[in-house]
C-alpha cells in the first residue's frame, strides 16, 4: 500500500480513532535515536526549503507565527478555565 492510499484510508476514520492513531504514531517517534531525530529534522528542513523556493509567497514571518501561537495558547488557557473571551488580542504583555 502506498503512503497516499494509507493517508486517505486513515482520514476516513472517525475523530476518536484518528486521535488514537495520532497518539500512537507520536509515541513511536519518541523512541528515535538522536541521529534518527536529527536526520528527520534535516529532511523536513530541506522539504520546507524546496517548498519556499517554489512558492515564496506562501511563507509567514516569524512575528506572525509567534503572534498566532501566543493568541492560540492564551485562548486555549481561557477555554480550559471556562472564561468567555479574554485578552487574546492584547499581545503586549
Amino acid at each position: 500500500m502506498k503512503i497516499e492510499e494509507l493517508e486517505a484510508e486513515v482520514l476516513r476514520l472517525d475523530t476518536r480513532s484518528r486521535a488514537r492513531l495520532a497518539e500512537k504514531l507520536l509515541e513511536s517517534l519518541e523512541d528515535l535515536s538522536e541521529e534518527e531525530n536529527a536526520r528527520l529534522w534535516i529532511d523536513e528542513a530541506r522539504r520546507r526549503d524546496v517548498e519556499m523556493d517554489r512558492s515564496p509567497d506562501t511563507g509567514r514571518s516569524a512575528d506572525e507565527v509567534f503572534r498566532e501561537a501566543i493568541k492560540r495558547l492564551r485562548k486555549s488557557s481561557f477555554d480550559r478555565l471556562g472564561v468567555v473571551g479574554g485578552p487574546v488580542n492584547d499581545l503586549s504583555h
